[in-house]
């Protein structure tokens, strides 16, 4: 496949050069996945697809016209090109237009474990396993997702210029249940790693068991442990705001605060060439090779993350984060610490532990006030020991509190990628001091 996709994205890059553009970028992507459900101890479906997409970039006179589509056949691109010359021309110029960049990436890249190619038609027998793990740990039900991914990008920059790399990825998420009490926990990764599927299974199930007893709280502020799962789901959220296209559309947090210290605890990445991650990539949309960079280094506010169009804006280099149209965020890592979360609840008076969340709502981007529902395990500790669990709860607080307050941070550190954690992200368990928590009554 890569060759066919990439004649058609060089020729596609050609032909619009031709048309007139000034700047053409054309991606396509191909994508197969095989993917199989379980639910109540048993696999219900397996699904195997396959899809491609072109997404395309086009520049004439500072205005800028940005395309997606799947497609099957040349044709249906051919229609997609002779609606976008049409558009352009009704479209305003844009004030953060700014040329392409000299690309500087590899042209050619790998980023894959052939395992999960050879491995494709077994992803049953693998969720078999994970069901088998998660009731001999004593899970009484069990649901979840697992999906092995072959990804080839290709991507040509005027028809002059052209990229292709070939990903593996694999993602899973298992739901354990000890009666109605449930617990969670997922993996992401490039690569096969049966070891760590079996864990996915055990850690689900282990919060699923610690729900005993159930307590009740009042409103009030109380010292929190974040596991991965909810860390990296508000840590998405946080990223948001690090893009430079949403501090300039006035929806980061970061934009009011870029000169704040937060806890020093924390360290906080865009990793693109942590290659274990399934966001990991050579090559920005733009051709630039990407690279590490600090979002937040020892609590200080370090940079946006910029394409050339907002790094033309705020004077200064691009990040080599260029999507299609905005910046934005290839893998997420935090640091992690030196303590054990064993260490975390001793040192918890008092205190609760979240291990997922949902419904995650932002009230006010500028300020980055967000509330989220915790579920599948909220234990409530008291003088360093778990007592009880809870439901019916918000945290309800801002961002920028969360960043200040941090206190500790695991040693132990966790791949996930799930529906609720959409960017990759390698995170520890982190203790927070003093959060807003809303019972149900306020809620």
């Amino acid at each position: 496949m890569s060759g066919e996709i990439n004649n058609i994205a060089e020729d596609v890059a050609k032909k619009m050069k031709k048309g007139g553009f000034d700047d053409v970028v054309v991606k396509i992507t191909y994508l197969e996945e095989t993917m199989t459900k379980a639910a109540n101890n048993t696999i219900t479906i397996t699904q195997n697809w396959s899809n491609k997409r072109l997404d395309l970039y086009l520049a004439k006179d500072k205005r800028i016209s940005v395309m997606s589509t799947h497609f099957s056949s040349f044709e249906d691109i051919e229609k997609i090109l002779d609606s976008s010359s049409n558009v352009i021309s009704k479209i305003q110029p844009s004030e953060l237009y700014a040329e392409l960049p000299k690309p500087n990436a590899e042209h050619s890249s790998k980023i894959l474990d052939i395992k999960v190619i050879e491995k494709m038609s077994e992803v049953p027998v693998y969720m078999q396993k994970m069901i088998e793990k998660s009731l001999e740990s004593g899970a009484e039900k069990v649901a979840g997702v697992l999906s092995f991914i072959k990804e080839e990008k290709v991507l040509s920059i005027n028809g002059e210029e052209n990229f292709n790399e070939v990903s593996t990825a694999v993602k899973t998420y298992i739901r354990s249940f000890k009666g109605e009490k449930s617990g969670m926990w997922s993996f992401g990764s490039r690569y096969l790693d049966e070891k760590e599927l079996l864990n996915t299974s055990e850690k689900a199930t282990q919060f699923a068991l610690l729900q005993n007893k159930k307590e009740k709280i009042d409103s009030g502020k109380y010292d929190i442990i974040l596991s991965p799962l909810i860390a990296g789901n508000l840590l998405n959220y946080i990223m948001f705001s690090a893009s430079a296209f949403n501090a300039l559309a006035g929806l980061s947090f970061f934009k009011n605060n870029e000169n704040n210290m937060y806890s020093e605890q924390l360290s906080l990445y865009d990793s693109p060439e942590e290659t274990d991650l399934p966001g990991s990539t050579k090559f920005d949309d733009e051709g630039l090779a990407t690279y590490t960079k600090p979002i937040i280094e020892k609590g200080m506010f370090k940079t946006f993350l910029h394409n050339s169009k907002t790094a033309k804006k705020f004077n200064t280099k691009s990040t080599a984060n260029a999507g299609m149209l905005a910046p934005i965020n290839w893998n997420i890592k935090a640091n992690t610490g030196d303590s054990s979360l064993e260490e975390m609840i001793r040192e918890t008076k008092l205190g609760i532990f979240f291990n997922n969340n949902w419904y995650t709502r932002l009230h006010n981007y500028a300020e980055g006030i967000f509330s989220t529902a915790p579920r599948d395990a909220i234990l409530l500790i008291k003088d360093g020991e778990i007592v009880g669990y809870l439901d019916r709860i918000r945290i309800a607080d801002s961002f920028s509190n969360l960043l200040k307050k941090i206190s500790m941070l695991s040693k132990d550190i966790y791949k996930i990628w799930w529906w609720e954690v959409s960017i990759p992200t390698k995170v520890p368990y982190i203790k927070v001091d003093s959060i807003r928590i809303v019972t149900e009554s306020l809620a």
